[in-house]
């Protein structure tokens, strides 16, 4: 399962904090996979066949520290270890279009990764794509206020080319 942390799509899209959300819709209209919107999982799921591997794409449609029980509720209905889930997140600490990839237990303090880890195991282990959203360049504004806010024109051209240019990383993690 690929999943792109979000909060509700009508009223924060456009928002730094749902890259995840972008990725996810960036993957179903490259390959052509329908969401719906899926009121058990508390989200928008799809299913993705890509080889030989059926893969559930979601985006909860919660707030974002409340995504945990989107995950899991849908892990927990097809039977998805957590080994088989990606989760695509936004990160202060990575510059504006750059991501990197990282399989961590920590939260490093992102709300959303912090809630999905407290309706898992302990010490549970997530594969994770990482989009920099940087932070606010001005210390007048808060790390909340930031993260909800559009990016500029300029900073989401930036976001949006890692997003085409991390396609990639799919690929490594279903195989």
């Amino acid at each position: 399962m690929i999943v792109g942390l979000s909060n509700p799509l009508k009223k924060y899209y456009n928002t730094r904090h749902n890259v995840g959300s972008w990725f996810i819709r960036h993957l179903s209209k490259k390959f052509k996979i329908n969401l719906n919107i899926k009121k058990k999982f508390y989200g928008y799921v799809g299913l993705w066949k890509y080889f030989n591997s059926f893969i559930y794409l979601l985006i909860p449609n919660i707030y974002m520290n409340l995504n945990g029980i989107s995950v899991y509720s849908i892990s927990s209905f097809y039977k998805i270890k957590s080994n088989n889930i990606l989760i695509v997140q936004d990160d202060l600490n990575t510059s504006i279009g750059k991501t990197k990839f990282i399989i961590s237990y920590n939260s490093y303090g992102h709300n959303g990764i912090k809630n999905i880890i407290s309706k898992f195991k302990k010490n549970t282990l997530f594969k994770r794509i990482c989009i920099g959203i940087g932070r606010p360049c001005e210390n007048n504004i808060s790390l909340s206020s930031y993260v909800l806010s559009s990016p500029s024109k300029e900073e989401k051209k930036s976001i949006i080319t890692s997003i085409n240019d991390s396609t990639y990383i799919i690929e490594k993690f279903i195989k």
